[in-house]
């Protein structure tokens, strides 16, 4: 499955909404590290990377450096209102916005379909598939991409939510990890592929 990804245009205004990106530790913190790293690499220089980060204290500075693009970084120290008011303010500019879990894209189903920007869902696990409180479930319909970790997560998704768009994805790589590096092919699909303007992600 492709997945085109004309919002990485010129110009383009990306957000990345994390549970957590710097200050913890974990498979999603992870993951998430991972994402911001690639899109820092990947938006063009005359676009915008925003981060908001639910659990991050909002004096969080690391990161700011090592992309030609506009980054904008903000922590909430665990506010949830702060963080979906942010989120939802943000969508009313942004060109995409990714999130690292399902849960975090909820405020955004406030807003009418047509005021949403792309959406880009991470599943990691049966947070995906297994007991789905409703609102999850809006939340993986309205998702243009639904990004899974590995195939079993990827065919749970796809019989408990027929019509997902989705695919398999190597989430969860070490920050180390350079785009040069060769990785194995994911083993369902074509891997996620950002064409940026001087280069391919």
């Amino acid at each position: 499955m492709a997945f085109d990804p004309s919002f990485l245009k010129p110009g383009c205004n990306i957000v990345v909404a994390a549970a957590d990106v710097f200050d913890r530790t974990g498979g999603i913190a992870s993951v998430s590290r991972s994402v911001v790293d690639a899109l820092k690499q990947a938006v063009p220089p005359s676009g915008a990377l925003t981060v908001l980060s639910l659990h991050d204290g909002p004096g969080t500075t690391e990161g700011e450096a090592a992309t030609s693009a506009e980054y904008r970084f903000s922590g909430f120290a665990g506010s949830t209102a702060g963080f979906a008011l942010a989120l939802t303010r943000v969508a009313l500019s942004a060109d995409c916005i990714v999130v690292t879990h399902v849960r975090l894209a909820v405020p955004l189903m406030l807003l009418p379909k047509f005021l949403r920007p792309r959406l880009i869902v991470l599943a990691h696990g049966s947070e995906s598939w297994k007991r789905l409180k409703s609102s999850s479930r809006r939340v993986f319909r309205a998702a243009d991409l639904v990004l899974t970790n590995s195939r079993y997560t990827l065919e749970h998704v796809m019989h408990a939510q027929p019509g997902v768009t989705a695919m398999e994805c190597l989430l969860g790589l070490s920050t180390h990890i350079t785009l040069q590096t060769r990785l194995p092919p994911p083993r369902v699909g074509a891997p996620l592929s950002f064409q940026a303007a001087d280069g391919q992600v």
